[in-house]
């Protein structure tokens, strides 16, 4: 029975069990899905990510500065069946929304809930922070700004002052500081000695240095500002249009090493490839020298010098002629002491050295290696050297007898001619005492064709018209020197000088011989040294003792009381200067006065007559007659064919015109100067000829109501 039971419950429950396996293959329906979520979400252009809060449900993006937002496309995923924005369904990474303001994504779960999320587009602040431009206005200057270094380099014009310099700049940021001094374009001013950090702050705040160096450029003068040859008182003329410089130097200078003195704004001067310093480096300039200047910033300019060698400073200065003296022997005494003396022919000069000759010659003679113990001053009360004035015919007073050897040495070089006093074969060119030496111990070369002081027996020679005027006579007087009434008229001395010496040639009468001045005004400096004795035998051409302590100094001189007569001799030592000395000067007989043979006019009348034209005396003039005023010539016969250098006219000029010829036969004139002269004045005309006549004529043609011309003076020289 109770296995059946078993068996019954065993049976029981295998049906059960069957049971519940019918049971288990169709289970229960499950419930649906709630899922709602977003679980990504991006911009896909531009890219741009956002935070999902999930809590807060919302999602913020931030797109970059400049981002268009009206039509964005997101990218997304979500845990719900579907998305929808209002009632579009959203598509990732296709539908496009408008995310001007914030937007709505519904989110729909499977079992049909919802769920909200707020997406907020914000566009992101402007990052730019960049400078664009940067310059100054002044002075204008661009900057080079390099972005990749950040640098910003400027260069201004040479000379600026950088310490308050205003830039005007363009910038991508929002502001722009210097330190902490915000910067206002075209405003505010900054010092730039050393470069200058400008901070540009772009809208998100972030910042971006740039440094700013100025740079002062280099100097572009290239300027020759002055120039010169200082040796020679020779200041070039700048023509900075043509960039030329013009200088002119004295007449007779060496142009082939000539040193200037120049300023520059340039940083350096060449020639060729010679570098230039002022005052010390030579050029030639026989032809245009081109200097060119280079600048400091490495430009250049090119000036071209020309050098003009001056005129001849005498040309145009008068009293400066000499007269032929034809040699001869004549007894040469004082009255106490005598020997017969032949003297060669010499040229002396027709009146003593003015001091407006002096000057010009020293002036120049100053450029060209000579130095004076004296200036030299114009008569006895002028001041030494100074520059010559209404007195400049007075003769030069306070020289010693170096100082007369110097001068005729240079006056000797300035007019081309062979120097003649030399020391150890040098030519002697410095008379200050510390070349005294020289001086004193100097040679006399009496072949030379320069000039020379007169020695002391051509003086005497000269002063007794050839020994025809009696020794005790004033040179050119008609009685003895006692009768004052006679020697005023040929000389200056304390009975008419009014206590000064005068202008030379304007005593009343010259001398026999044409010479002004041989006694009075100033004792003369002759080359002879002091003895108190003559030689005892007949000499040629004596020219006194080898040596001595005084050199010899004839003539008297404005404060003379007595002795103012031809023979009297006087000295004084070769150093002394004073206001009572000055000279004569002496040449061998080229370049002096010719003495005329005769005189030919066209016509004369009784009161004018030839011999006024050449008598010495400016008292006194020849002038054609009325018939022959249009066209009056006078023509002088010089002996024989000369050459001929020069025609000096003391005269009132009339003329239309007028001219100089020459003539070997009187018949064919060569025509040799021709001008016009209308001012009808008195006047002094000096002009250079050359070539060799026997005949020199001058010819005035035409009038203005008065005589054509009326001539004082007809003087011609070699």
């Amino acid at each position: 029975m109770k296995e059946t039971i078993l068996s019954l419950i065993s049976t029981i429950c295998i049906l059960a069990f069957t049971a519940l396996l019918i049971a288990g293959c169709e289970p229960p329906t499950a419930p649906l899905s709630s899922e709602k979520a977003i679980t990504a979400f991006a911009v896909t252009n531009p890219a741009a990510t956002g935070v999902i809060d999930e809590e807060a449900k919302t999602i913020a993006v931030t797109v970059p500065y400049g981002t268009v937002v009206t039509a964005l496309v997101a990218e997304f995923t979500t845990t719900g069946a579907d998305v929808t924005v209002g009632l579009t369904a959203q598509e990732s990474g296709t539908t496009p929304n408008d995310f001007t303001n914030p937007v709505t994504y519904t989110v729909t779960a499977v079992d049909a809930t919802t769920l909200d999320y707020t997406v907020t587009v914000t566009v992101a602040l402007n990052t730019a922070k960049a400078i664009t431009a940067f310059s100054f206005a002044s002075p204008a200057a661009t900057g080079v700004i390099n972005e990749g270094a950040k640098t910003i380099a400027v260069t201004v014009p040479y000379g600026t002052n950088v310490t308050a310099l205003v830039a005007t700049f363009t910038t991508t940021g929002a502001s722009v500081k210097v330190g902490s001094t915000t910067q206002v374009s075209g405003t505010t001013a900054n010092n730039f000695t050393n470069p200058v950090t400008y901070t540009v702050t772009a809208a998100d705040s972030s910042t971006q240095d740039y440094t700013v160096t100025v740079t002062i450029a280099l100097n572009p003068a290239k300027a020759i500002t002055a120039f010169g040859f200082p040796a020679y008182s020779a200041t070039g003329t700048i023509n900075e249009t043509l960039k030329t410089i013009a200088v002119t130097v004295p007449y007779r200078t060496i142009v082939t090493a000539l040193v200037a003195t120049f300023t520059t704004t340039g940083a350096s001067v060449k020639v060729g490839s010679t570098v230039q310093v002022s005052g010390t480096t030579a050029n030639n300039f026989t032809n245009p020298v081109t200097y060119t200047v280079t600048a400091a910033d490495s430009s250049t300019q090119n000036y071209i010098v020309t050098v003009t060698i001056g005129p001849n400073p005498i040309t145009s200065l008068l009293k400066r002629e000499l007269v032929l003296i034809t040699g001869g022997t004549y007894t040469q005494t004082n009255g106490t002491i005598s020997f017969d003396h032949t003297v060669s022919t010499f040229a002396l000069g027709k009146y003593e050295v003015t001091y407006d000759l002096w000057y010009a010659v020293r002036n120049w003679a100053g450029y060209n290696g000579y130095s004076f113990a004296n200036a030299g001053a114009e008569g006895n009360d002028g001041t030494a050297g100074a520059t010559p004035t209404s007195a400049r015919y007075e003769p030069v007073a306070m020289v010693n007898w170096h100082d007369a050897i110097v001068w005729l040495n240079a006056y000797s070089d300035l007019a081309g001619l062979t120097p003649c006093y030399t020391y150890n074969s040098a030519v002697i060119k410095d008379s200050r005492d510390t070349n005294a030496a020289a001086c004193d111990n100097v040679v006399c070369n009496w072949a030379a064709d320069g000039y020379r002081l007169p020695t002391e027996g051509e003086w005497h020679f000269a002063a007794t018209n050839k020994g025809a005027s009696p020794w005790n006579y004033a040179s050119g007087a008609a009685a003895d020197y006692t009768d004052t009434v006679e020697t005023q008229k040929v000389a200056w001395y304390n009975v008419n000088s009014g206590e000064k010496t005068h202008n030379v040639g304007t005593t009343t009468n010259g001398s026999a011989l044409s010479l002004w001045d041989v006694n009075g005004n100033v004792w003369e400096w002759c080359w002879d040294w002091w003895s108190t004795t003559y030689p005892a035998t007949p000499q040629t051409d004596y020219r006194g003792p080898a040596s001595g302590t005084y050199r010899c100094g004839p003539g008297g001189g404005w404060t003379t009381v007595s002795n103012i007569y031809a023979g009297f001799r006087n000295y004084d030592a070769p150093i002394d200067e004073t206001t009572n000395f000055g000279f004569r000067v002496a040449k061998v007989n080229a370049s002096a006065q010719i003495p005329f043979v005769s005189v030919t006019v066209s016509a004369e009348l009784a009161s004018f007559p030839r011999s006024y034209a050449y008598d010495g005396k400016t008292s006194t003039y020849w002038q054609p007659s009325e018939d022959d005023e249009y066209s009056g010539w006078i023509y002088a016969d010089l002996g024989s064919s000369l050459a001929v250098a020069r025609v000096a006219l003391k005269w009132e000029a009339g003329c239309p015109a007028f001219s100089i010829e020459g003539s070997n036969n009187t018949v064919a004139w060569t025509s040799l100067v021709t001008g016009l002269d209308t001012s009808g004045n008195y006047k002094n005309t000096t002009h250079d000829i050359s070539g060799t006549y026997r005949y020199i004529r001058i010819s005035g043609a035409g009038s203005y109501g008065w005589d054509s011309y009326s001539l004082y003076e007809f003087e011609v020289y070699q």
